[in-house]
């Protein structure tokens, strides 16, 4: 098997590919909780929703993603991808989407938000979730953090939010839903030539079982 891992390895090479594990520095911060409370009749594509369901959030960064505030101690990168899912019901649709780092002496916080309009009534809808330490001990700058633990945080929160547009006025029922977070991982995101090159391994391996 070394032997074989080592032929793969020249393979790629000699045809460019990367079998490291986040080719281009896409990483997943990969968050999930529960749905604790909702209210409001303007639900939209989420009217299905009830209290208990298990949501899930996945944000993927390039970690070289320009910082666009110029603060030394607060940053705020654009996310490459953002989805919510909660029971069965998925959204992608996220088109201002962010993560932000707060490593002031008042605040040290990780936030991922999201935000769209709804084309059909211009209503605004927001996904907002925060962990925060109260100690200001957790960051020691606004860098993207390699690992989290919910353990390191003493407040935490996850909302989702359809908001009265921001010039068109009341555009019709609010909703606002709030869960717990249970879990938080961060995944280093598998280039194109990682996955090729563990196909390949995989169809291998069960190639030389049969024989």
């Amino acid at each position: 098997m070394r032997n074989t891992i080592a032929l793969v390895a020249a393979i790629a090479a000699a045809f460019g590919l990367s079998t490291s594990p986040a080719d281009a520095g896409l990483v997943e911060y990969a968050f999930s909780g529960q749905v604790t409370d909702f209210e409001g009749a303007g639900a939209g594509m989420w009217s299905g929703v009830t209290v208990d369901d298990r949501w899930t959030v996945s944000a993927i960064i390039d970690m070289d993603a320009e910082d666009e505030n110029s603060n030394p101690n607060i940053s705020r990168r654009r996310l490459e991808s953002l989805s919510l899912t909660i029971g069965s019901l998925t959204d992608t649709g996220w088109t201002d989407r962010t993560i932000w780092i707060f490593s002031t002496s008042s605040l040290h916080q990780f936030s991922v938000s999201g935000e769209y309009n709804d084309g059909n009534t211009g209503a605004i809808w927001r996904l907002s979730l925060g962990l925060r330490d109260s100690t200001e001990s957790i960051f020691d700058d606004d860098t993207l953090p390699m690992d989290l633990s919910l353990d390191d945080f003493d407040d935490t929160s996850f909302s989702l939010e359809r908001i009265t547009a921001l010039f068109n006025g009341d555009v019709g029922d609010p909703f606002e839903l709030n869960g717990t977070i249970d879990s938080v991982t961060v995944n280093p995101v598998p280039g194109p030539g990682g996955l090729a090159i563990g196909c390949w391994l995989l169809a291998f391996g069960q190639r030389r079982k049969r024989e």
